[in-house]
This record gives C-alpha cells, structure tokens and sequence, in this order.
C-alpha cells in the first residue's frame, strides 16, 4: 500500500513546472502538429524540451492530450484544484492557452479528444457525475453532460479513463486499498456492468492507468509485477480471437527503467506513444507497440 501512495505522490506531482505568460504576446511562437516539436524515433525522449518548458505558463497534472490532426491541445492544470486548460493553432499558430467555457470550479482532471467529433471527456468530481462529454461547434462548446455511469458502491473512482470507439470504458478504478482495470461496455448510452479485465493465466496484481486502442485491440496499462524493472513498468496486453486478454508483456527496457512509468496513451493519429516517466512527458514511435506483438496477432 506504502508503494502505491508512493506512486500517487510522484504521479500526483506528475507535472511540469512553467513559468507564467501573461498575453498573447508573450506566448512563443509554434507552428505545426504537437506544439510544433520535432517527432521522436523508435527511442523516447521527452516532449518538452528546456526552451519549450520555460516559455509555457502551466504544470500538467499527468499527460496532455491531442486532436487526432495534433493542432490541439487539453491538460489538466494543477494549481489550487485541477482545472482543464485548452490550445489549438489558429492561422498556422498555437495560441495562448485558456479555460475553456465548460470548465466548471470543480476539480476536473484527465480529459480525451473523442474520435468521431470534435468533443472531449473528461473526469469530474461534481456531485452529479463523474465522466463528462462536451462538443464543439465552431468556437462554440456545448454545456457538459454527464455519462451515465453507474460505479457500485463498492468500488472506489481512480484518476484515469480510456474510451474505445464504440464507447466502451475502461476505467481505473479501486477495492480494498488496490486499483485494477475494469471494462464496462455502452448498453443504451448506459454504463452499469463493471468487470475486472482478466489476463490470459490469471495474472492479476494491481493495474492503473490503462489506455485502450480505438478498436480495442490491444491494452497498456502500469503495473508492478516480478519481471519487471523494479519499479511501476508499462505493460501491454493484446486482444485474442475469443476477446479474452493475452497474458501482459512488459514494453521492455526502451520504455521501462528502474524509475516509475505510467499514464501512456497513443495519439489518435496512432503515430506516438506518450507516457510519463518521474514525473517528465516522455514520446516515442507507436512502431514498438507493432515490435512488441507477437506472431499470433500479427
């Protein structure tokens, strides 16, 4: 349990430190998709380089999340409480980033880009939801509406949500002290079954943060386990024929170290994967998620 907070204290503190900008003006300029940095191979490096960090007035509150174009931009801020933050290139420009008009005095924390609109979701801790969706209209967003999500009462919210195409949930959610990965699937734009995601041999330690791809194929999630680094490692886990879960694969010393790994995502255009490491934003090639499949899914 001590390993756990020790990990909520680093990924709570997942952030990135900037130094404030107060107009437009002294906004840096960037151009081009994911704040304009240079795409990173098949060896991660971090997302935010030096200049990038002290010219950026905002700490991230886990990973900042992408349009599928990459020309936008959301995050969770931490300062008194979680707030969303969002950015886009207007005239081939990223513009100063601002509270969008959906965000409420809440905390509200790990927001998506959704697939199919141009929408976002998100976490929020109103008394009357949980998983939030709004859409975008022009420069217009709508009022949030609540998913109906209905969590037993025996089971405790976590920090992290990924959504599937056809809206199905995988959700980080908590019992007797211990996260693991639960799926619930969209019956009637309801939310009421969650099942804990079982493994191929019935391996199951804790699981947090899992990200789901857009068509359910495969699962990446953090873990401590005993073939590990020593530390929370990224797993992935690739869908059989018969929709069971493969045994988990450790994403290997490319990504993993004797440091925590945690929060990965793959963009929407599936061209990276983002994770943090110790708290810094790290992105890499999604080519490794194809290296790492074995020949039965390949």
């Amino acid at each position: 349990m001590r390993r756990i907070e020790t990990l909520f204290s680093l990924t709570s503190v997942l952030l990135i430190v900037f130094t404030g900008c107060s107009t437009q003006d002294d906004f840096p300029v960037l151009r081009g998709p994911y704040l304009g940095q240079k795409p990173p191979g098949t060896s991660p490096k971090k997302f935010f380089t030096d200049e990038l960090k002290a010219a950026m007035p905002f700490k991230y509150h886990f990973l900042p999340a992408f349009s599928q174009d990459g020309n936008k931009m959301c995050w969770a801020h931490d300062g008194e409480k979680f707030q969303i933050y969002f950015s886009e290139t207007i005239d081939g420009k990223w513009i100063k980033p601002y509270r969008p008009s959906f965000v409420s005095d809440d905390n509200e924390n790990s927001p998506l880009f959704s697939l199919n609109v141009e929408a976002i979701y998100y976490l929020s801790f109103k008394k009357n939801g949980y998983i939030f969706e709004v859409k975008r209209t022009g420069h217009e967003w709508s009022k949030p509406i609540g998913l109906d999500v209905s969590i037993p009462p025996s089971l405790g919210r976590g920090w992290f949500f990924s959504i599937s195409r056809n809206k199905t949930l995988f959700l980080e959610l908590w019992k007797d002290g211990k996260p693991n990965i639960y799926k619930a699937n969209n019956i009637n734009n309801k939310y009421k079954q969650f099942d804990m995601v079982q493994f191929e041999g019935g391996e199951n330690s804790l699981e947090m943060a899992p990200y789901i791809n857009k068509d359910e194929q495969y699962l990446i999630f953090s873990s401590i386990k005993d073939n590990g680094f020593g530390s929370f490692d990224l797993y992935i886990t690739f869908r059989n024929s018969d929709d069971s879960w493969a045994s988990p694969i450790n994403m290997g010393n490319k990504i993993n170290t004797s440091s925590d790994e945690n929060a990965a995502f793959v963009s929407l255009d599936e061209r990276y994967l983002f994770f943090s490491r110790n708290g810094e934003i790290y992105w890499v090639s999604a080519e490794i998620i194809e290296e790492l499949k074995p020949d039965e899914f390949k």
